[in-house]
């Protein structure tokens, strides 16, 4: 049986078959919201469109019944992906305006309580919603996330993934991924040239040598589950990076 007959049947995808999907890579522009006028230039494209997937991320809580505000706002469009910092920008009335609009439809999974949320925060009236797991249900189809809709590799691959950001939203960004990554149980090879940023990720790391590359040493960090920011802050950091230092420069 086919993937294409197993999902018109409502029976929910192996993941052995979703990876076998064909996989495709948004190549347009992605634009990182922090200020009041980044806001006013990704609104200004945003509202032009007529579909915009949604999804919002806030931090991840490890206690039981302990929640956090929503802190990130994801909307993609035909040609631009937006991502709102909402812990640096204003919840403006133009965003609002956006999220109110019944003639934009914004499409996710479990939108409407990510929309209560945002109320939290604002008050509007969210209008033009399209829920997937809703549209899903309704079509007989059993596999209802997001995350079975699409593939869910073992393991997954940042090649310098923050090396285009400033310093202080490299640090914030950094502790958002990290508790991602450990939320949902995922390995990650992370390539990086910046030894601080190593150390405060990592479990384990591999020290290669110039080209041709080869392991030149491999270590077992043991921080716990300090978040990245505080690592910086352990005695033992400054005795790794002098201890990598050496080990780059033999």
């Amino acid at each position: 049986m086919n993937a294409s007959s197993n999902a018109a049947g409502g029976e929910p995808l192996s993941k052995e078959e979703i990876n076998g999907l064909p996989m495709l890579a948004y190549e347009g522009e992605v634009m990182l919201v922090q200020t009041e006028g980044e806001m006013a230039r990704a609104l200004n494209f945003l509202k032009k469109e007529t579909l915009l997937g949604f999804d919002t991320e806030s931090r991840p809580s490890f206690k039981k019944g302990k929640s956090y505000p929503t802190s990130l706002i994801q909307l993609a469009g035909s040609e631009l992906v937006v991502l709102i910092r909402l812990n640096l920008t204003p919840f403006c009335e133009a965003l609002a305006g956006l999220l109110a609009d019944p003639g934009v439809i914004k499409a996710g999974v479990a939108i409407r309580d990510d929309m209560r949320a945002l109320q939290k925060l604002h008050e509007f009236t969210p209008a033009g919603l399209a829920d997937l797991a809703e549209m899903a249900k309704q079509r007989g189809i059993k596999a209802q996330g997001l995350r079975t809709l699409a593939a869910q590799p073992d393991i997954l691959l940042l090649d310098e993934p923050f090396s285009a950001l400033d310093y202080q939203t490299r640090l914030s960004v950094c502790d958002d991924v990290y508790n991602i990554i450990r939320s949902e149980k995922k390995t990650a090879i992370l390539v990086t040239h910046d030894i601080s940023e190593a150390i405060s990720v990592a479990d384990r790391i591999f020290v290669l040598s110039a080209r041709p590359a080869k392991v030149v040493a491999a270590h077992e960090l043991l921080f716990g589950n300090a978040v990245p920011l505080r690592r910086r802050e352990s005695p033992q950091f400054s005795k790794w990076f002098e201890l990598l230092w050496k080990e780059l420069n033999v």
